[in-house]
């Protein structure tokens, strides 16, 4: 069985999504997933909360891979510095959702968003880290 994204030109492109073809979902998924998700949670505020995330999530991505796709141009600087102001934005805002959870007491939402989004969020340290290194080689 192949899924395909769900973007915008999904009909032709295979998806990674739940290792399918690959390992890692395609951002739309990544949002898709988590609106879904969003949808059942009790408080409006943590829905917007958790929608904004993963659309920062996409953005830091992207932001990552053209740092990535600019190493060795007179760009790199630029886009590495786009990439890590986004990533920093997503992380300020994945560690905001988590104490917004803490402070209202509700820790079966809290380990299940940590179970959904905690290695997402470890792997776009990660890769921002590794676009660091290769930049400085």
């Amino acid at each position: 069985m192949m899924l395909f994204c769900c973007g915008p030109l999904s009909r032709q492109i295979p998806c990674t999504f739940a290792g399918v073809v690959g390992s890692k979902p395609c951002e739309q998924h990544v949002l898709l997933t988590s609106y879904r998700w969003c949808t059942s949670l009790n408080s409006s505020d943590l829905s917007a909360r958790l929608l904004v995330l993963m659309d920062s999530f996409a953005e830091a991505r992207e932001l990552i891979e053209e740092a990535k796709e600019s190493i060795g141009s007179v760009y790199a600087s630029e886009d590495m510095q786009d990439a890590k102001e986004q990533t920093d934005k997503t992380l300020a805002l994945w560690e905001e959702l988590q104490k917004k959870l803490e402070e209202m007491g509700d820790m079966s939402t809290l380990e299940r968003l940590r179970k959904e989004h905690s290695l997402k969020m470890a792997q776009l340290r990660a890769e921002l880290e590794e676009v660091e290194h290769a930049l400085n080689e």
